[in-house]
């Protein structure tokens, strides 16, 4: 398969090339969809698979599948088994950052972050990036309200994929392209097993054939199918053309799974008996199923008869199932909570039921609040606080809160996210406010702030080491911008100059808040010190250890290679020298966070006089302008010329004397005006500009590079400080030696005319 791969994409006779690569261990193969492959063929290409990882035993292997069908099949064979995170509720809202420019006025990020937490349902949906899109595009771009059971978002968003995308375009009609998605899916799941192929993709004349079998149904031409066709995959994006229009497949198997279980609303049986022949194949369209019909009591029996974890799933998807039945449901599986290898999938039924304001979920709820509390085995209560936390219930995170002497829930608020924060904030302790810090979202960043000024110092500093990490992201640097402060925190101490280099907007919030946490860190007290090394602000960094704390290190030598050395010897190097020189392990811990490429230098520049200085920070970045006219270099030309204007009106019985001075004072005059016309213009400002780069990671400001000036990068730009050092007359012209003092740095400058 690999050689007929490349052959087809203009690698012909690669036979030898694989054969060699995967005997090296060079090629690595990437098995996607072991979840795809029908239960008639699933032993013999788990054999395939073994086969490969015996025979080509240096070869890298990813195999992928989905977590519920995955039996631990290869356990024995990989190194590790990894299961993909979910979006964390800052991935989400990174996520829906690039929707924001495109949002009616009376949206936004926000409110739809709100709008997912008041939904737990979809929030679970959300955390996938395809599902998110479509999110994304139902709360922009239609008035539609998000809703709240899986099978309604599945149906209201295709429903306006169909109708409404690109709808000025659209020849036929939705419901019409619903009814061959409809037949298209169910053919895609069935034709697995009569194809003995993966239920993914199907080849173009295939699809094409089965699209006009539907059409006279339809009341539509055999021959619109080609077209029809097009315009689905084209102005819905249900449908993928792919392997350059050879096959077909759905843009992701949920949808292919719900427009089955759509074809299927009527034929109860017929699901039952798919479901029977291949679990794993048919849970997904049956759980869909369940959401989309009235009543699923007869359905669930039977599945629960058959396969009880799928039956337990239903529940949660459900519209209506008898009472008794469910309970009975219920109670069996409630002794398997956080007991054997299918734990994840129960703990994620436990969650998706509870989740449920009636009265199953209420009953589901309190069971996992009691079992957190009392259960004395630790695998049993972190199910039940991971079954909590996937409530994405408000009342959930408050019931780990109460509980938060028990270790397993950290790891289960923290996945609550944004839901979490104002249990955590209540809690006031150091693991609270990490733990504020592992959600980092701009509203858990806005909490910590309220810590800045809290009595207990230890309290306050924790929050200012954790904010001073989280500044390094643009979004939390903007969201700090609006932050409302009282007026008992504007007044209360902090240094006002620490941010004063950076231009903010009179009404921002930053310069209060970056200069209440530079205070807190400049004495913080050694049991406020982060649990773990963070990266922390270099624009909070510089000032603090080489203005602040200037004696600690300043005149010690550093001997670390920048170049010609790999980075992790770097880092251990630079490590170890802040470890035996630097006393203070509030500037260790600082110091510590900057890259050896910005280290090296600050120490460099810290070991001879002069030393920084808060006029050389403020000013690092402003531009000082030189007027020529009111500067003194005008007024020595000025006062030289009148004086040799002098000396020859009363030179003539001097006449040597007279003509000595007129050339002196045209010498002097010549020197000060290229001085003003030809060096000026050409010297640049780069002081600091190792921490450049870093000071404003997201590109918006220029940084140079260069450790001197380079001729051809030079701009114009006027020193605040200049003054001529050495005048030589020269075959030709004058050499002129000019020094300049700005920012961290003296540099000297000869200009030959």
């Amino acid at each position: 398969h690999l050689v007929e791969e490349l052959s087809r994409n203009d690698f012909p006779n690669a036979g030898r090339f694989v054969s060699q690569s995967l005997k090296q261990g060079t090629l690595m193969l990437l098995l996607d969809g072991f979840d795809e492959v029908n239960n008639g063929e699933r032993a013999r290409v788990i054999q395939q698979i073994e086969d490969i990882l015996d025979k080509y035993r240096k070869c890298r292997v990813i195999i992928t599948c989905r977590k519920a069908i995955y039996n631990n099949e290869f356990s024995n064979k990989v190194d590790k088994t990894l299961e993909i995170a979910e979006f964390s509720d800052k991935q989400i809202r990174s996520f829906l950052g690039s929707w924001e420019l495109d949002m009616p006025a009376d949206k936004s990020v926000d409110q739809l972050m709100q709008t997912l937490h008041s939904n737990p349902k979809i929030m679970i949906l959300a955390r996938n990036p395809l599902l998110l899109t479509i999110i994304a595009y139902l709360y922009t771009d239609t008035p539609h309200v998000l809703p709240h059971s899986r099978s309604e978002f599945y149906k209201l968003s295709t429903d306006l994929l169909l109708q409404h995308w690109h709808r000025e375009q659209n020849q036929f009609e939705a419901r019409n392209k619903k009814q061959v998605l409809q037949h298209l899916g169910l053919f895609f799941q069935d034709s697995a097993n009569q194809r003995q192929t993966d239920r993914r993709s199907v080849d173009y004349m295939t699809v094409l054939d089965q699209v006009q079998i539907v059409l006279p149904g339809l009341n539509l031409h055999p021959e619109q199918a080609g077209p029809l066709l097009d315009e689905i995959v084209e102005r819905s994006g249900l449908l993928l053309s792919i392997d350059g229009g050879e096959r077909y497949q759905f843009a992701h198997l949920t949808l292919q799974e719900f427009f089955a279980a759509s074809e299927l609303i009527d034929d109860q049986d017929g699901l039952f008996n798919r479901f029977k022949t291949d679990n794993d194949a048919w849970r997904e369209t049956v759980k869909l199923w369940c959401g989309l019909t009235g009543d699923s009591t007869a359905l669930i029996q039977k599945v629960y008869e058959e396969h009880p974890i799928t039956a337990f799933e239903s529940l949660s998807d459900a519209q209506k199932v008898d009472r008794i039945l469910t309970d009975e449901i219920i109670e069996a599986f409630k002794d398997r909570l956080g007991t054997n290898s299918e734990d994840d999938v129960i703990t994620q039924a436990f969650g998706n039921v509870a989740s449920d304001l009636r009265p199953r979920g209420v009953s589901v709820f309190k069971f996992l609040e009691e079992t957190l509390a009392k259960a004395k085995d630790t695998s049993h209560r972190a199910a039940a606080a991971k079954g909590l936390s996937l409530t994405n219930l408000p009342q959930a995170a408050k019931v780990l809160a109460d509980h938060y002497n028990i270790p397993e829930t950290r790891n289960s608020l923290v996945l609550m996210g944004d839901l979490a924060v104002p249990a955590l904030v209540c809690l006031e302790l150091k693991e609270s406010l990490d733990d504020l810090y592992a959600i980092g979202t701009p509203q858990a960043s806005e909490s910590l702030v309220s810590f800045l000024w809290n009595e207990n110092d230890i309290l306050s500093a924790r929050a200012a080491w954790l904010l001073a990490a989280l500044l390094t992201r643009p979004d939390i640097e903007n969201s700090l911008c609006k932050y409302k402060l009282s007026e008992g925190q504007r007044k209360d101490n902090y240094i006002d100059w620490i941010w004063k280099p950076f231009n903010e907007h009179p009404d921002s919030a930053l310069p209060i808040i970056a200069g209440r946490i530079a205070y807190l860190l400049d004495d913080a007290h050694i049991e406020s010190l982060p649990r773990f090394q963070l990266t922390f602000d270099s624009r909070l960094v510089i000032p603090i250890c080489a203005i602040q704390h200037t004696n600690e290190i300043s005149g010690i030598r550093i001997d670390i290679p920048t170049i010609d050395i790999e980075p992790f010897v770097q880092i251990e190097k630079s490590k170890k020298f802040i470890d035996e020189n630097i006393l203070n392990p509030s500037i260790r811990c600082l110091l510590k966070s900057l890259q050896v490429n910005q280290l090296v230098p600050l120490f460099k520049k810290m070991e001879t006089p002069p030393l920084p200085t808060r006029d050389d920070w403020i000013n690092i970045f402003r531009p000082l302008k030189y007027e020529f006219y009111e500067s003194y270099h005008y007024r020595i030309i000025v006062a030289l010329n009148f004086i040799a204007l002098i000396v020859v009106i009363g030179g003539t019985f001097y006449f040597d004397v007279a003509y000595k001075m007129v050339h002196v004072a045209f010498i002097c005059s010549y020197i000060l005006v290229i001085n003003r016309f030809n060096i000026i213009g050409h010297i640049k400002r780069v002081g600091m500009k190792d921490f450049q780069k870093k000071l404003y990671s997201d590109g918006r400001r220029f940084y140079n590079r260069q450790y001197g000036f380079v001729q051809n990068e030079l701009e114009s730009f006027e020193p605040k400080h200049k003054y001529i050092t050495n005048v030589r007359i020269i075959p030709g012209g004058v050499k002129i030696k000019i020094k300049a003092k700005y920012g961290f740095r003296r540099i000297d400058i000869v200009n030959s005319l």
